[in-house]
């Protein structure tokens, strides 16, 4: 016993003389976190807009931005898309809990895991804390994030992503705009009252672009709230005829909890099924693969967990063959999040990155926090590469768009 103890005695000077080395190495002390701020910004646009997912005309955009702040003077942000619930809670619950279990800004990154998912168990996503510490990180390092997680590319190929319900005419007339900008790829929305009309709009839209253009539905029933609400058979008839039109895949045919109907639509259809893109946390995907529901998930570094989370998310596709292409619809920041996690996937596990391009959602609006807009040249898109998450922040239009 008496050895033992010695032992001990020998293995915590250790640690400690370790932490005093790695204190020094940073010279002299650790960062730490000494506060999280949140504010509520409001995007004002043109004209009122009613999303597919969303059918209540709006006139703004509003989204919660995350700033954290260290010892050393360096800042991170990230954001969410969610308005006032999300800044309460962090104020109140989280924030206390950060500054006090894990204030070692280094520390927090991983060990941030399990307080994140209990956070978001009981209340809003908070993910946007952990962008923020990743753009810390990237800027203490001089590195853009991708690059520190292990790069594996510097572009990715666009896919632009609407969002309202147009006639055929107007659809086809954008489909062809964007095509001439470059573009090889668009996603359609079908939510309309009757799948004979989103059919007609399919395939306007593909006898106007050829065949070399890709085509992607999203019919956003995963989590929609508004009619209509699809059956199994609905989904099933939908996908059997987006087969003939050659769509590469139908996306949220179903509510999001229907896992046995996604997996049994899996397997009946030749069309690939997509979805997952507001879900939380790496044992929510497990689920997904171990039931077979999707051939394409779409995590969101702001809604998943992070970018941490999206990682462990994305080997787990790759592992088990699926595709990961993850949910961009978000303000400039959270698009600039998932793209650092998109750098470091290869082509054929990540072909593709959802480009939101459907006025008023342009990039001088969607972007307007940014310094520069993260914007696409001949279908690509550049992984953003300033340290951090590869962007920066304006200062002066954040202070105008407070709410």
């Amino acid at each position: 016993m008496q050895l033992r103890a010695q032992w001990e005695d020998v293995a915590e000077t250790l640690f400690i003389v370790i932490d005093a080395l790695i204190a020094l190495e940073k010279g002299g002390v650790k960062m730490q976190i000494t506060d999280i701020k949140c504010k509520l910004m409001k995007i004002p646009i043109e004209k009122s807009v009613a999303w597919s997912w969303d059918p209540l005309p709006r006139t703004e955009i509003r989204y919660t931005l995350v700033k954290v702040e260290t010892d050393e003077g360096i800042e991170g942000y990230g954001c969410v898309q969610l308005g006032s619930e999300v800044i309460e809670f962090i104020e109140h619950t989280v924030k206390p809990a950060f500054l006090f279990l894990i204030p070692d800004l280094y520390l927090a990154i991983g060990q941030q895991t399990r307080p994140m998912r209990a956070a978001n168990f009981v209340g809003p996503r908070v993910s946007a804390i952990e962008l923020a510490l990743w753009d810390i990180v990237g800027k203490d390092a001089g590195k853009p994030v991708y690059k520190m997680l292990g790069a594996a590319r510097e572009k990715v190929k666009a896919y632009v992503s609407t969002g309202e319900l147009r006639s055929v005419g107007e659809h086809v007339k954008f489909a062809q705009k964007v095509v001439e900008e470059g573009f090889r790829a668009i996603k359609l929305r079908a939510r309309r009252l009757k799948i004979e009309d989103d059919l007609e709009v399919v395939k306007g839209v593909r006898d106007s672009v050829g065949d070399d253009v890709d085509i992607m539905v999203d019919a956003n029933q995963g989590w929609g709230y508004a009619p209509p609400f699809w059956s199994r058979r609905t989904a099933l008839k939908f996908a059997k005829e987006l087969e003939k039109l050659d769509v590469v895949w139908l996306e949220e045919p179903l509510g999001k909890d229907d896992l046995d109907g996604l997996a049994e639509l899996r397997k009946r259809t030749d069309i690939q099924i997509a979805g997952g893109e507001l879900e939380f946390g790496l044992p929510r995907f497990k689920t997904f693969v171990e039931k077979a529901c999707y051939d394409v998930i779409q995590a969101d570094a702001c809604f998943c967990g992070g970018i941490l989370e999206m990682k462990k998310i994305a080997s787990l596709c790759e592992a088990f063959g699926n595709q990961f292409i993850p949910h961009c619809w978000d303000p400039g920041l959270g698009i600039a999040a998932n793209l650092q996690v998109i750098g470091t996937l290869l082509e054929e596990v990540c072909p593709y990155m959802e480009f939101p391009y459907d006025p008023p959602w342009t990039p001088e609006v969607r972007d307007c926090m940014l310094e520069e807009p993260i914007v696409a040249k001949n279908g690509f898109v550049k992984i953003p590469d300033k340290p951090g998450l590869g962007v920066e922040v304006n200062e002066e239009a954040l202070e105008k768009y407070v709410a």
